[in-house]
């Protein structure tokens, strides 16, 4: 997954998130039902905050090989593993 693949993918799974919530939340009040929602919830958005990251890295990784501003080879393994 690229960087811009990891960032359409955050953004999905906030979405999703999103709609989970909206949509689990009016269908209950127990409060255990609601502790795990929250829980399931927050996951998605660790797994949203991750590729996020994910797509940073690899903007900064192809800004730095594209500025010279690290040795060629170094940038290049960066921007393979963002791959």
């Amino acid at each position: 997954m690229n960087g811009p693949q990891n960032y359409k993918f955050a953004e999905d799974i906030i979405d999703q998130a999103r709609r989970f919530m909206a949509e689990t939340l009016a269908e209950t009040s127990d409060k255990d039902e609601v502790t795990e929602i929250f829980s399931q919830h927050n996951a998605m958005a660790l797994q949203a905050l991750v590729h996020a990251v994910l797509a940073l890295t690899a903007a900064t990784a192809q800004n730095i090989r594209v500025r010279n501003a690290m040795d060629a080879g170094q940038a290049d393994d960066w921007i393979e593993v963002c791959k």
